[in-house]
Parts: C-alpha cells; sequence; structure tokens
C-alpha cells in the first residue's frame, strides 16, 4: 500500500522492506510490534491457515489496554461470517474490505492515524519516544548504502525533531545497534549501524 509516500507519508514497518539478509525475523517484529502505534491486519484465509500471523496478531491483542485501538482490520477475500468463525471479537471491529479501491483502504487507513495523531495525543514518554526513533532510525539506515547517515539527514528523511541530543542518546542507549561516524563529505557528524 502507499502508506509511505505522498501524499500521506507515514512512518511504515513492513518486514520485507525493513529487514536484511542475516537479521533476526522474531526479534525485528517483535520490535516492529511493540514500537508501532497501529497494526494493519489483513484477515485473509490464508491468515487464518498460518499460524505465524496469527502469534502477530497475539502480540497487538497484548498491546491493547481498551483505551486505544492499535489492530486496524482490514478484509481480504472474507465476509464477517468467516472473520467470525475464527474470532467473534475480531468480527465486531469495523474494519475496511479490499473489494473497495485500494485508494479508498488506504484513506481509512489514514483518517484513522491523522485522527490519532491530532485529536488522541497523548504525551509521550521519553522511552516511548526512543524506541520509536530507534525503530525508524534503524529501518532507515538498512535502506541506505553503507548503512550510514548524517544527522541532518536523519532529520530530513525521518523526521525533522531528531536533535543531535536525541540521536548522541539513541547511539548512547542502543550500542548493540548504533555507532557514531564521521560523513566525510562536509566533515558532518552521523550514525551508522553497528
Amino acid at each position: 500500500m502507499r502508506l509511505n509516500s505522498p501524499p500521506h507519508s507515514l512512518a511504515v514497518w513492513y518486514d520485507d522492506f525493513s529487514l536484511t539478509l542475516g537479521d533476526s525475523l522474531r526479534r525485528s517484529i517483535d520490535r516492529g510490534l511493540a514500537n508501532s502505534r497501529f497494526g494493519i491486519v489483513v484477515l485473509s484465509k490464508n491468515f487464518f491457515a498460518k499460524e505465524w500471523p496469527q502469534k502477530e496478531l497475539d502480540g497487538l491483542v497484548a498491546r491493547e489496554d481498551g483505551k486505544e485501538k492499535i489492530i486496524l482490520p482490514i478484509w481480504h477475500g472474507v465476509t464477517r461470517e468467516d472473520v467470525a468463525k475464527y474470532s467473534p471479537m475480531l468480527a465486531d471491529r469495523v474494519a475496511v474490505s479490499t473489494d473497495k479501491v485500494i485508494d479508498y483502504v488506504v484513506n481509512k487507513i489514514v483518517q484513522v492515524v491523522k485522527r490519532s495523531s491530532i485529536y488522541m495525543k497523548r504525551a509521550e514518554t521519553e522511552e516511548e519516544r526512543l524506541r520509536r526513533a530507534r525503530l525508524h532510525v534503524e529501518t532507515k539506515l538498512k535502506k541506505r548504502a553503507g548503512h550510514r547517515a548524517s544527522y541532518e539527514a536523519i532529520r530530513n528523511e525521518v523526521n525533522p525533531a531528531f536533535s543531535n541530543e536525541l540521536l548522541d542518546k539513541l547511539i548512547d542507549l542502543n550500542p548493540e545497534i548504533f555507532a557514531r561516524c564521521i560523513i566525510k563529505k562536509g566533515n558532518k557528524p552521523g550514525i551508522t549501524l553497528a
């Protein structure tokens, strides 16, 4: 789906885009589930037939506390009755079906995310902010040649609010993931994967 490109430009974690050769699939998925504000769950016959997607759903269900919704269900080739056979609680949720055009599905997702960002904004703790920053910076670095970027590039490509101090703290708290570097072009401070 076109959630991470204009006009929507939402930060999206998707295992096929975020993982590279040799990564721990389970740990990376756990990090994605723990650090994502929402989980888009595509309920399909294949989903119900496989164990792994159901474990991912279990992880999202465990995060929901009844105050804020996390799970955004999409029905793909299934009916409410199909979903109810698997989980009456999931069948009770408002979902969007892929029977609609893809732009309609994307717009429904964006509506929820934008509404949450604007109207239901809660103060993030420093720990939550750093955890979210770690996920986004790590994903961006994995996509870059050389797995490194200047602090300025991270601000331009990931989040303009990421100060040098926040990125330094991110490196200090996660030495197994990140390290400092100097970007030769311009002799700028940078961050790289450890």
